[in-house]
Parts: structure tokens; sequence; C-alpha cells
């Protein structure tokens, strides 16, 4: 029995007939119908049944395709093994931010020769998780200065570490259609009357611990129909067209379609610091990629 013998089976059964599978595996109608029937002789088997119209599968010929399906699959996992070892590999997983995602594909596009890359987005509780499980290598986060204790408590207890790369702080993005694009600073009583877009939180949200806007966002009146999102794509357009604005980290949007979005920052002693860096696990050696991503972070941000 031989692989093409079985890819000529399957194929056939999937396009429903001998000319239809000869033209999706560029060769000839006969050639087909002699390697299923070499198959059949050699099995004792009757796979498909030869109509006018075409081939029907049989059902010993089901219960063959089924194994032949998974035999097919596992031969191309095989093949690719070679490919996949010479080929770089990073999985970096981010919290949500305009600007970083940009820059995590940039690094991409400008890397030279094969690279395997996987980014994934969430919240600090899902970066974690995707840390823990090794599903990623490392996960760029922020953090309020004031959970920053909170966050390293977690860390040990999944064997994790957490290195600051930059400082920043909040900072309230409009969009060019905004009244307040352009705007050097904004007052509490324009930050009441604002409506926003947030990132879905969890219990390290930056909104939850805005310092003396802690105490007044939550009371804003329009706070109770805040948008919430996961997507950068969202959070753009909508504050892009100037319905809505956002609170966030100043680094991650700061110069990032200067003429489209605008970043008034919040610098309020009271709101403190917000630190941007990346965990990774406490005993793993980070790889030559990842490092070089993580100083292409550290230039581009």
């Amino acid at each position: 029995m031989e692989l093409k013998q079985l890819q000529y089976f399957v194929v056939s059964a999937d396009m429903g007939s001998f000319q239809n599978a000869a033209k999706m595996l560029y060769t000839t109608q006969p050639h087909v119908s002699k390697t299923v029937k070499a198959l059949e002789d050699e099995l004792h088997l009757k796979l498909l049944v030869r109509e006018s119209r075409g081939v029907r599968v049989t059902a010993e010929g089901k219960k063959v395709y089924d194994y032949a399906s998974v035999i097919l699959k596992n031969s191309d996992m095989i093949g690719r093994i070679n490919e996949e070892n010479s080929a770089k590999k990073l999985a970096v997983a981010v919290m949500p931010g305009i600007r970083l995602a940009q820059v995590c594909a940039d690094f991409y596009t400008g890397q030279e020769g094969k690279m395997q890359f996987s980014m994934l987005q969430g919240c600090m509780e899902d970066i974690l998780g995707f840390m823990h499980k090794h599903v990623a290598e490392i996960g760029f986060v922020y953090v309020s200065e004031h959970q920053l204790s909170a966050l390293n408590q977690t860390l040990e207890h999944k064997r994790l570490e957490f290195v600051p790369m930059k400082e920043t702080r909040m900072a309230l993005i409009v969009g060019k259609n905004h009244p307040l694009f352009g705007a050097d600073s904004v007052d509490e009583a324009e930050l009441k009357n604002l409506r926003y877009i947030q990132y879905a939180e969890d219990y390290f949200s930056l909104i939850h611990h805005l310092g003396h806007l802690n105490d007044s966002v939550r009371r804003f009146s329009k706070m109770d129909d805040i948008v919430t999102t996961n997507s950068d794509a969202m959070l753009y357009h909508m504050v892009a067209d100037g319905a809505l604005c956002h609170l966030g980290c100043e680094l991650l949007i700061r110069h990032f379609h200067e003429k489209v979005l605008h970043t008034i920052p919040l610098t309020a002693e009271e709101d403190g610091i917000i630190y941007f860096g990346y965990v990774k696990r406490v005993r793993d050696t980070i790889s030559r990629i990842s490092a070089e991503l993580i100083e292409y972070v550290n230039q581009n941000i």
C-alpha cells in the first residue's frame, strides 16, 4: 500500500469522480482509476462504486476513507518537521495597545528567512495564563504602580517574573473630529461628560486604578453606557470617528497616527506611574529571537 494510492482514493471520494480528481491531482483520469483499483485489489475491498456520473463511496470505503485521511494528515505533518526545525519560532502574548501591535508586526516583517510567529492578545489574566501554560514565551504588559505589588505576588505563585522596560502615565485619547483634539490638557469637569470605549477589564485594568480619577470616573453618569472591547481595531475606529474617547496608557498610543488620534496626558501626581515591560518564566532562558523582539520594542515604543 502506498500513500499515493490513499491520496488518489481520498481525492476521488471528495471530488465525486475520477475526472474531477484527475484535475485536482494534475494527472489523467485513467491513471487515477488504475491507482484506486490497485488499492482495492490489495485490500480485497470495493471502495468506490463506478457510476455513469462519477463514483460513490461504499460502506467499506467510508471506513477506509476515515483511516486514510488520518494517515495522509499525519504524513503531511511528519514531512513538515524538518521545515519547522529550520524556521525561527516566536510566540508572544500582549495586552491591548494599538502601537504595541504595530511594533510587533513591523518586527515580523523585518525578519529575514522563515519565521513562525504567533501573537496572542488579552487582558493581564489572559497573558499570565498563556505564560503559565507555555503557550507564549514572553508577554508584554503594563501595570499601575498601585498594582505592582499584587502583580508580583501573582507572578511568584505562577513562577513568572515581570521585567520593567519603561515608565509612562495615563492619557486621554481622542479622535480628529472630537472637540478636544489638539488640546494640551483636560480637567476633571470635562472628563465627567465624555463617553468612553475601554478594553475589556480584569483586576489589573488601568481604569480601576486612576488615583483621583478612580473616585471620580466611577461616578460619571455616562460611564454606565461605556463601550468595552478586546479589539484594537474597534477601539481605533470608534475613537478616530470622534464619537468616543479612551483612557489608556500614553506610551502605547503616543505618536501613533498623530493626524487621526491625539493624546492628552493626565499628569496629576496621584494618578501614579504606569510600568510597561514583559513577563517571562523564572526558570527559562529567553531565546535569541525573543531577546531581539524585546530590544526592538524597547527602541520603538
